[in-house]
């Protein structure tokens, strides 16, 4: 790589992390997908669409879509776990989430392709 495309690449990686950050992200990795702590509320409610704006935003970075029918559900499996599936042409990739809910903070603990 050239001097001039690491620097790009540095720049393109320093603003996904002050964008991250803004959005009240922290990033790590877990098993080849980004593990990510984010502050939230911890009503019900709220905690569901954490969890779930998390999971878009794994979906967003590290699934490469090949053509089918998107997203076909988000379902909360138990307290702490959540599936999404995503509808391919002749099949559908499940990924299942696990979370950890700590003081006001959701972590991605892991996530398994099915």
């Amino acid at each position: 790589m050239t001097p001039r495309g690491w620097i790009a690449g540095a720049a393109v990686m320093t603003a996904a992390a002050i964008w991250a950050a803004g959005l009240g992200f922290a990033e790590n990795t877990v098993a080849g997908s980004t593990m990510v702590t984010k502050e939230c509320k911890m009503d019900a409610l709220e905690r569901s669409a954490c969890v779930i704006e998390m999971i878009l935003q794994d979906i967003r970075a590290n699934y490469k879509m090949i053509p089918g029918g998107g997203i076909g559900q988000i379902r909360q499996n138990s307290t702490t776990s959540y599936s999404i599936e995503l509808l391919r042409e002749e099949h559908v990739d499940v990924f299942t989430y696990e979370f950890d809910f700590t003081d006001d903070k959701v972590t991605l603990v892991s996530k398994v392709e099915e």
